[in-house]
C-alpha cells in the first residue's frame, strides 16, 4: 500500500508515493539531521495533583495502602469507649429494663477480650465472604456473599 510522506525540514520533500526502503533512507537523512523528537511522556505514578494543588491518587490505590496499613498494625480497630457503651447496652437490654437497680459491671480485661473476640470474629467473616466473592468471579464485596457466609456457619 502507497502512502504519501510529508516533508521534514527540506528532506524527502516528494508528495509522491514512496516504497519502504525509500521511508528507511528518509527517517536515516532525518536521525542524521538531528530533527526534534517528541518528549517521553512521565511514567505513570500512583498520585497526581488536581487544579486547586491538593494531591489526589488514582482510584484503589489508596484503599490498597489503608489495606497494607491495618494489616501490618496490630492495634485494635473499634475504638474502646464506643465498644463498651454498645457492650453496657445489650447487658442492659438481656438484664431486662424493668430491674434499673441491677446493673452489670464489668472489667477493663474483660471488655477488651470482648473486643478482641468480637473483632476477630468480624474478620473472619470478611475474609470468607472476599473467598465466596472471589469464587464468584467477582471484585466487589456483595451483601449475598456476607449473608452466603453467615448462613453456611449457621448463624444468621
Amino acid at each position: 500500500m502507497a502512502r504519501l510522506k510529508k516533508s521534514n525540514a527540506g528532506t524527502c520533500a516528494s508528495n509522491l508515493p514512496i516504497t519502504r526502503s525509500q521511508t528507511v533512507v528518509c527517517r536515516a537523512a532525518i536521525v542524521g539531521a538531528k530533527a526534534k523528537t517528541p518528549a517521553q511522556a512521565p511514567p505513570k505514578s500512583s498520585s497526581f495533583r488536581d487544579s486547586t494543588g491538593k494531591k489526589r491518587y488514582r482510584p484503589g490505590s489508596k484503599a490498597l495502602k489503608e489495606i497494607r496499613h491495618y494489616q501490618r498494625g496490630t492495634g485494635l480497630l473499634i475504638p474502646r469507649s464506643p465498644f463498651t457503651r454498645v457492650i453496657k447496652q445489650i447487658s442492659q437490654e438481656l438484664t431486662g429494663n424493668s430491674a434499673p437497680l441491677i446493673r452489670l459491671r464489668f472489667t477493663s480485661e474483660a471488655l477488651e477480650c470482648l473486643q478482641v473476640a468480637s473483632e476477630a470474629m468480624v474478620i473472619q467473616l470478611f475474609e470468607d465472604s472476599v473467598w465466596t466473592m472471589v469464587n464468584a468471579k467477582r471484585l466487589t464485596l456483595m451483601v449475598q456473599d456476607i449473608q452466603l457466609v453467615r448462613r453456611i456457619r449457621g448463624n444468621l
